[in-house]
């Protein structure tokens, strides 16, 4: 059931970067320890953070009934650098795998990020 109010899916730790700006990724500047909480709102299709300077979002879509597409994602510049885009992927990529979905980036931030992180990316088994 839909309610209007988006859900608490994750909390996710922001660690810190240590490749720096490894594959165009930046360099986390929150400290080791600070948490970025990610709503899921299933109503527009986005995952949710509250940050410095406002929301933060990552929007998505299904591309066939089994792959989760990661379309676009924006953070306000004063959370850039904080780990936000990295707690709204988790998230993202948590609901994938929950659903036991594939996922794919038309997002150029979010495609960077799994080329950076490949063994994040959900591995569904066969279906049944």
């Amino acid at each position: 059931m839909l309610t209007d109010r988006p859900r608490t899916l994750v909390v996710a730790q922001a660690l810190p970067e240590t490749r720096g700006r490894s594959r165009g990724l930046p360099v986390l500047t929150a400290p080791i320890g600070a948490f970025v909480t990610v709503q899921h709102d299933a109503e527009h299709h986005r995952f949710v953070a509250q940050g410095p300077g406002g929301e933060a979002q990552l929007m998505y879509s299904y591309f066939a009934d089994t792959v989760l597409n990661l379309e676009h994602t924006e953070v306000p510049p004063e959370a850039r650098g904080h780990g936000v885009s990295d707690a709204l992927i988790r998230a993202a990529l948590a609901f994938a795998r929950e659903r036991s979905l594939n996922v794919m980036a038309t997002c150029p931030f979010a495609q960077r990020w799994l080329a950076a992180h490949p063994d994040e990316r959900p591995r569904p088994g066969p279906s049944s």
